[in-house]
């Protein structure tokens, strides 16, 4: 199984697991959403313990550093797909829609 490996921010590992609180609401129609859903119910763990590592050891010098997070490609595609469809949802001037497209367009290149 093919692993990506990637950069993500502080930032954007909180944008992310805010994200990943919407899930319990997301309500798929299509079965490929579904799908994606069930994926993401096992990454938001991933994505919740690297949250509360980075609020246990928040300070203004970890502001900058970058987080290693290993995904398998189903996962990083389910992330990708998630991030895509919520971005409609947040409003453009919001730090976090800025951050949820970095990390999209990353994810995007990662994964063609």
């Amino acid at each position: 199984m093919k692993t990506i490996k990637t950069k993500v921010t502080p930032d954007q590992i909180m944008a992310l697991e805010k994200l990943m609180e919407q899930l319990v609401d997301f309500k798929p129609p299509a079965i490929s959403n579904k799908v994606v859903k069930s994926v993401l119910e096992d990454v938001a763990d991933k994505i919740h313990v690297r949250y509360r590592k980075i609020i246990k050891s928040a300070d203004l010098f970890n502001a900058k550093k970058t987080i290693g997070l290993e995904l398998k490609y189903h996962e990083a595609a389910s992330i990708y797909t998630f991030i895509q469809m919520s971005l409609c949802n947040i409003h453009k001037e919001e730090k976090a829609y800025n951050d949820l497209l970095k990390l999209s367009n990353y994810l995007h290149q990662k994964l063609i």
